[in-house]
């Protein structure tokens, strides 16, 4: 027995996906006060949801969440657009908190709403180094051989790359070199 397909977003899909979305979809969280849809089945890693379709199980293409929503509500997404989120939550399938706009529009819209992250050096929460390692790291390294780079990697548990940009001030460009 086959089962009907239809097309969505170019691909041949089972009638059962529409059903299958809508058994992973909270709406309304109120938690939230933006009216979000949230995506209560699987994400992707950057926190997406995600679904598949077009294929059996572990065959299928995988798609993020909101694009089928926008796909299943709006239509097809032309090429070269994306499906960006007017509410900055990236679980929500709301159709109506979702627009297409370019990779440049979404960086604007990211920096229009202050999301964007700049924190660099000490600033940064995901810094591997101290600013006194940065210290000891432009004091000894720059100029030197590729082994003492090395040690220095080690010593301080980072890659030989990290030790290369902190020493030629691709990162931590404001830390000052400490005189002694």
């Amino acid at each position: 027995m086959f089962k009907k397909r239809i097309i969505i977003g170019g691909v041949s899909v089972t009638h059962t996906l529409p059903a299958r979305f809508w058994n992973k979809v909270h709406k309304n969280v109120p938690s939230e006060s933006l009216n979000c849809w949230k995506w209560m089945g699987a994400k992707y890693p950057s926190g997406y949801g995600s679904i598949g379709i077009g294929g059996a199980r572990g065959q299928a293409k995988m798609l993020g969440a909101h694009i089928v929503s926008y796909l299943m509500h709006k239509g097809e997404i032309p090429k070269g657009l994306f499906v960006c989120h007017t509410c900055d939550n990236r679980w929500c399938v709301n159709p109506e908190h979702l627009w297409l706009g370019t990779n440049a529009d979404n960086i604007a819209d990211m920096v229009k709403k202050g999301r964007k992250n700049n924190q660099c050096g000490a600033a940064n929460p995901n810094r591997k180094l101290t600013k006194d390692q940065v210290d000891d790291i432009r004091k000894n390294v720059f100029g030197v051989m590729p082994e003492t780079r090395r040690f220095y990697a080690k010593k301080y548990g980072v890659h030989i790359d990290t030790i290369n940009r902190v020493s030629r001030r691709a990162s931590w460009p404001d830390a000052p070199i400490k005189q002694i």
